[in-house]
């Protein structure tokens, strides 16, 4: 009846969840790097836009975690990977709503993005940044109810 993901030596339950979220955290700055310099350098893109895809691939990388993460802590590891193979279909699914309605989304993705690329960074980075904060506020809380 030991927690599986209790480490070697002693370690709250708070700092078990920020070690999980710092390294989410740091897995989305290394995504936003490694495409920030791709993006520019082998792409030749402006780096105004640079920095917004950038900034889509550091929420990319942090979205299914903010979301597992929470889940993992309530209902364990087996459970847990049952709500991710939903969550797969879903984007799955969504990706195939996508690729049958990919013009009209291209339109509105277009009106979408009438602010200046940095400001769209700004706010997908404000947005991405907020979600993981509520999402480590909900598995500090799962985690202070848990009995081992």
């Amino acid at each position: 009846k030991v927690h599986r993901t209790i480490l070697a030596g002693p370690i709250s339950r708070n700092e078990l969840v920020n070690l999980n979220f710092l390294v989410t955290l740091s897995l989305g700055v290394v995504a936003f790097a490694v495409t920030g310099v791709l993006a520019y350098f082998m792409v030749g893109m402006p780096w105004k836009n640079t920095v917004l895809v950038a900034s889509f691939a550091f929420a990319v990388t942090l979205l299914l975690a903010i979301i597992q993460l929470p889940l993992f802590y309530k209902f364990g590891p087996e459970k847990a990977k049952l709500f991710l193979v939903a969550v797969f279909i879903v984007v799955f699914a969504g990706s195939s709503f996508v690729g049958s309605n990919k013009q009209a989304i291209f339109e509105w993705v277009a009106k979408a993005l009438t602010l200046p690329p940095l400001t769209n960074a700004g706010i997908l980075l404000t947005v991405t940044i907020v979600l993981t904060a509520v999402s480590l506020w909900i598995s500090r809380k799962i985690m202070a109810g848990k009995e081992f």
